[in-house]
C-alpha cells in the first residue's frame, strides 16, 4: 500500500496531492519555491493551494467563505491565517521531500510511472475526455501536462516516505528508526487521557443483549430519539451528576452509577485524545483544555452532556492490543514530526519568489476541481 504524503501537516491532512520539481528552464514557467536544484513552479503551487485548502476545510468542517475565514480561534488567530500558515508549511515540506528524493538517488520505476499514466487516463475518462479535464484543471490555473508532473511528484514523495519510514503493511523497513523515546515524547506532547461520564440527552443507543451498542454494516452506532418525557428525565440526571461532582463525590463511582457510554467498558482507563484523533471537535477542545490530572469539565455535543476528567496517560498504548486502536494515525503524525525535525535546515533555507506566492490566498483560490 502506498503511503500518504501529507502526514507532516500538524494534525490536519490525510493525504496531500503534491506537485513535482521541474527545472525552471524546462517549462518557461515562473519558479515559486526552490532549493538545491528543485524548482516548484507557479502552476504546481496553484494545484497545491487548492488541494490543501479543500482538505483543511474538510478537516475543520468549514465553509469556503469570508465569514468562516474571518472567524477567530481561541489562540487569537483567524481561521484564514491558520490555513495560510499550514499551507505554507506544507508547501515547503514538499520541496524538502523532492530534494531528498534526489539526494538519496531514488527514481521512479516503470510500474510507478505506468500507475501515473493509468490514473491520468482514468481521470480523463471520468471527466468526459481530455478537453473536459483540461477545463476542470483550468479552474486552478494548470493543464494536463502540468497535472501529470503533480502526479509524478506524488509518486516520488510516496516513494521517499517508504524509503525513510518503511511500509508495515508490506513488511518493508525504513532507513530511519524512530526511537521509543521519540514515541513517548510525541505521545506526551500531543495526547491527554480523559474518563467520560456521558448522559445522552437527545438520543439513546440501541443496545444488544451483551450490553454493547448495536451498529450498522458500516460500523455506525444505531440510535433512536428520546421523547419529551425521557429528555426531561435526562436533564434531571445531568443536574444530579453536576451536584455530586460539585460536592466532591468520586468520579469513578458516579460513572458506575450514571454513565451511558458503553465504550467505557472497552477503555476503562479513559480515552486518548489528540487534536487529530477524530473525536467530535467540541469534545476534543474540552479534553485538551483540561490542565491538571483530576480536573473535571462539562461539555455538550449532539451525543449529549459529557463530564470529562483528566487522568494519567495510559502507559505505552502502542504496545497494547486494546489501546493501540485509539491511536488513530499516531504513526503517521509521529513520522511527520520526525520528518519536520529531519528537514528543518532545508526548510529554513528554501527560496521563495514572493511575487508569485503573493498571488495565492485561501480566500481566492478555487476548490471547484475537488468538489465536482
Amino acid at each position: 500500500m502506498k503511503k500518504t504524503i501529507g502526514r507532516w501537516a500538524a494534525a490536519l491532512l490525510a493525504a496531500a496531492m503534491l506537485c513535482g520539481a521541474a527545472l525552471c528552464g524546462c517549462t518557461g514557467e515562473q519558479t515559486a519555491l526552490s532549493y538545491g536544484g528543485v524548482h516548484v513552479t507557479k502552476s504546481m503551487v496553484a494545484y497545491w493551494y487548492a488541494s490543501y485548502k479543500n482538505q483543511l476545510l474538510e478537516s475543520y468542517n468549514g465553509q469556503d467563505s469570508d465569514a468562516y475565514f474571518d472567524a477567530m480561534l481561541t489562540s487569537g488567530k483567524s481561521i484564514g491565517a491558520l490555513f495560510e500558515e499550514r499551507i505554507a508549511a506544507m508547501l515547503k515540506n514538499n520541496v524538502a521531500s523532492l530534494y531528498l528524493f534526489g539526494q538519496f538517488g531514488l527514481a521512479l520505476d516503470s510500474a510507478e510511472k505506468n500507475a501515473v499514466s493509468q490514473k491520468l487516463a482514468s481521470e480523463m475518462q471520468s471527466a468526459g475526455g481530455r478537453a473536459a479535464l483540461n477545463e476542470k484543471l483550468g479552474t486552478m490555473g494548470l493543464n494536463i501536462s502540468q497535472y501529470e508532473k503533480v502526479l509524478l511528484a506524488e509518486e516520488k514523495i510516496a516513494k521517499l516516505y517508504t524509503y525513510l519510514y518503511g511500509d508495515a503493511d508490506q513488511g518493508i523497513s525504513g532507513a530511519r528508526t524512530i526511537s521509543q523515546e521519540s514515541y513517548q515524547r510525541f505521545y506526551e506532547e500531543n495526547y491527554v487521557c480523559v474518563k467520560q461520564l456521558l448522559i445522552r440527552t437527545q438520543y439513546k443507543n440501541r443496545v444488544g443483549e451483551d450490553g454493547y451498542a448495536l451498529t450498522d454494516e458500516n460500523g455506525k452506532v444505531l440510535t433512536e430519539p428520546l421523547n419529551e418525557e425521557e429528555q426531561a428525565k435526562k436533564q434531571e440526571k445531568v443536574a444530579q451528576v453536576q451536584q455530586k461532582i460539585d460536592a466532591g463525590e468520586d468520579f469513578d463511582a458516579l460513572m458506575k452509577e450514571y454513565n451511558e457510554d458503553t465504550g467505557a467498558k472497552t477503555y476503562p482507563q479513559g480515552y486518548l485524545v489528540a487534536s487529530f484523533s477524530g473525536f467530535d471537535s467540541t469534545f476534543t477542545a474540552a479534553a485538551l483544555g483540561l490542565q491538571e490530572i483530576g480536573d473535571i469539565t462539562r461539555v455538550e455535543t449532539e451525543a449529549g452532556v459529557h463530564f470529562l476528567k483528566k487522568c494519567p496517560l495510559v502507559e505505552a498504548p502502542w504496545n497494547d492490543s486494546i489501546y493501540s486502536t485509539m491511536l488513530n494515525r499516531f504513526r503517521d503524525y509521529l513520522e511527520s514530526d520526525d520528518f519536520a525535525s529531519y528537514t528543518a535546515d532545508v526548510v529554513a533555507n528554501i527560496r521563495e519568489n514572493t511575487a508569485v506566492m503573493n498571488e495565492f490566498s485561501v480566500r481566492e483560490v478555487s476548490i471547484a476541481f475537488f468538489r465536482t
